[in-house]
């Protein structure tokens, strides 16, 4: 482990693009914390998010491997962070290419559905909600985002949040799980982060 974090330190110092991009990467998802070296060196979910988003003869792009006829994504609202450099951050973020979603994409099915749900924080019973720090298919900054959307709808009391120590997706055991959803303070398997 202290050897991942030296190199992962080693890699940040570095003026090499591979590092100015790992340190965007580290910023766009939640930020510095750990096991994120670990799921990006190890993690195996990082690739997976290329073939979800990417574009494919068969598929319009940002459909979501078709699940979509047409583009979802919105980078609009993105500013990408170069730790330690102001000048190339400010660069990137002037030359970046943002992508704006087409305004009906996710449009209501005829049963009043959509084809993918949004989650907006509207529930009004207990939620707790589990995210590995390495996973970079659903990056931990989506529960961010979720305790955001949670709090503008005013339901906070109703979430609790915890950051499992994995690193890729959905790389939590039964223990943890169970731990989390049975509503009891029993420890969990293996060290968790709280923030």
């Amino acid at each position: 482990m202290r050897l991942l974090a030296e190199k992962r330190a080693d890699i940040l110092r570095s003026p090499h693009p591979g590092a100015q991009y790992v340190s965007v990467l580290q910023n766009i998802t939640g930020g510095p914390r750990p096991m994120f070296a670990q799921g990006l060196a190890y993690g195996q979910s990082f690739p997976s998010a290329y073939g979800t988003f990417a574009a494919d003869p068969n598929t319009p792009y940002g459909s979501v491997t078709g699940i979509l006829n047409k583009n979802v994504l919105d980078t609009t609202g993105f500013t990408y962070t170069i730790d330690g450099d102001a000048a190339a951050t400010t660069a990137l973020n002037a030359s970046v290419q943002k992508i704006t979603p087409d305004a009906d994409a996710n449009r209501l099915r005829t049963d009043g559905l959509r084809w993918i749900p949004k989650v907006n924080g509207e529930f009004k019973i207990p939620v707790v909600s589990i995210h590995t720090l390495g996973d970079l298919f659903v990056p931990f900054s989506m529960e961010q985002v979720y305790q955001k959307r949670t709090a503008a709808k005013g339901n906070s009391a109703w979430l609790v949040q915890r950051a499992i120590r994995g690193i890729s997706h959905c790389d939590f055991t039964v223990a943890d799980s169970t731990t989390w959803s049975s509503g009891k303070p029993a420890a969990p398997s293996r060290p968790v982060t709280m923030w």
